[in-house]
């Protein structure tokens, strides 16, 4: 895994931790993909930008930190079975990095190619109508089998 595909990384908690891009988005289509229908909402989200700048070796630190809570529901057959439904809910927390070009941007900071999330952590509170582990989705790094 290069520097790039391992700079993500991903812990749900109860369900362990994913490193690296292309595994986060591996295990979310496979978690995801056994719903027929899916609701993701988060609230009161708060950001904080740190940021410094020093002139002696002209390195721009830029980070950024935020939290979120995140309400999901879901069903596995809203055609059938609506009301069979699991729900889950807990704080959500980031960071972020800004992201240079080192050959082209300087370290200026409006030549940025953006912020990307370096983690994201999810601690689950709470569940509604459906044990967790019928609905455990991502195990020791990797997505599980699903039933």
């Amino acid at each position: 895994m290069d520097s790039q595909e391992f700079y993500a990384r991903m812990d749900f908690e109860a369900f362990g931790e994913i490193l690296g891009r292309q595994n986060i988005v591996n295990a979310t289509i496979q978690a995801e993909e056994r719903f027929d229908g899916m609701q993701h909402s988060t609230t009161n989200r708060e950001f904080t930008i740190n940021y410094s700048d020093d002139s002696l070796t002209g390195r721009i630190d830029d980070r950024a930190t935020a939290t979120a809570y995140l309400i999901f529901a879901t069903t596995k057959d809203s055609r059938k079975s609506p009301d069979k439904h699991f729900k889950m809910g807990g704080p959500y927390h980031f960071e972020f990095d800004r992201i240079y070009d080192p050959e082209t941007d300087e370290g200026n900071a409006w030549n940025a190619r953006g912020w990307r999330i370096s983690k994201m952590k999810l601690r689950l509170v709470w569940t509604e109508n459906e044990e967790i582990d019928k609905f455990r989705v991502f195990t020791k790094g990797k997505a599980e089998t699903l039933r």
